[in-house]
């Protein structure tokens, strides 16, 4: 069961180790009896708003509603980033706050109207219908003390909101929303990979099977490996070729003969431009050499 607090401002709260649950002082919101002719609750809460124009500011505000009777209601306004920083300012950590209660329903059936009762050091009273904290010059020591830690909370509370202030609830509805589609692709895909790597499982083996591959995954990789290899090296080799074969559009001449000595590749032009031919190579390879017989231009490239 989570320990209640009564949260009262310029007051530091330590020790505090587990969950709590929060009533508010009278400092924290304001409160009034509305008699409105709604039967629905949640029609009289969207009404809140234009009652509680004619007395605050209802700017930065949030709004509960607790139904009396029939058409009697009683509305609180209160400023839920003021509370957040009172209970910071507190030492009391905001995640470890459960459900915010009110001490006007908390403590209604308990305090009798006009008579005072000191909780937590300080004197409140009831004095029609609505519960005040009454001023230093007017404190009681002689009154009753009520316990906080004696109460049996009430189902009506709200819970703060963990969104920044700068993300309004409308943004915070949409980052929900996104966070779920987010969750349910990375779900998604997470199965689509479980499957692929069965798939591919299986295809390894029947891989295996059909080319006669031995079975111990070190040599497949090994033989896997050779193979890389090699292809690599072709794929160079063919890299060299492509280049020297493609040079009309560096300048004119003819290519006489293309000859391989163990890793070089010899290219023999005629009536080349050797200039453009050493920049067209060297920007490329670097382990290239040029050379020149008579009307000859050699290349000689080494393929590592």
């Amino acid at each position: 069961m989570n320990e209640s607090i009564f949260l009262q401002k310029k007051r530091s709260y330590n020790n505090i180790g587990n969950n709590i649950n929060i009533i508010l002082s009278p400092e924290f919101y304001w409160v009034r009896v509305f008699d409105i002719p709604i039967e629905s609750k949640k029609e009289a809460l969207n009404s809140l708003p234009m009652l509680f124009e004619d007395f605050i500011d209802i700017d930065g505000y949030k709004f509960y509603i607790v139904k009396l009777e029939k058409y009697k209601y009683l509305g609180f306004a209160y400023n839920e980033e003021n509370i957040k920083d009172i209970i910071k300012e507190a030492g009391i950590a905001v995640k470890k706050v459960q459900n915010i209660y009110f001490a006007q329903n908390e403590f209604s059936s308990l305090i009798q109207n006009d008579t005072p009762i000191i909780i937590e050091n300080k004197n409140y009273l009831f004095k029609d219908q609505i519960l005040v904290q009454l001023p230093e010059s007017f404190q009681i020591d002689s009154a009753d003390e009520l316990k906080v830690s004696e109460i049996k909370l009430s189902s009506d509370y709200f819970i703060l909101n963990n969104f920044s202030k700068y993300i309004s609830n409308k943004m915070a509805i949409s980052l929900s929303l996104v966070i779920l589609i987010l969750s349910s692709l990375v779900f998604i895909k997470t199965l689509s990979i479980k499957n692929d790597i069965t798939l591919y499982g299986e295809k390894i083996e029947d891989i295996k099977t059909q080319n006669e591959l031995p079975p111990s995954l070190f040599q497949t990789k090994s033989i896997l490996e050779t193979l890389q290899k090699s292809e690599k090296k072709y794929l160079e080799f063919r890299k060299v070729l492509s280049y020297g074969i493609n040079f009309k559009n560096i300048s004119k001449g003819e290519l006489v003969s293309i000859d391989t000595i163990g890793k070089k590749i010899v290219f023999t032009y005629f009536k080349i431009d050797e200039r453009k031919m050493k920049t067209h190579f060297s920007k490329e390879f670097k382990n290239v050499k040029f050379s020149k017989n008579k009307d000859k231009f050699i290349v000689e490239i080494i393929n590592e």
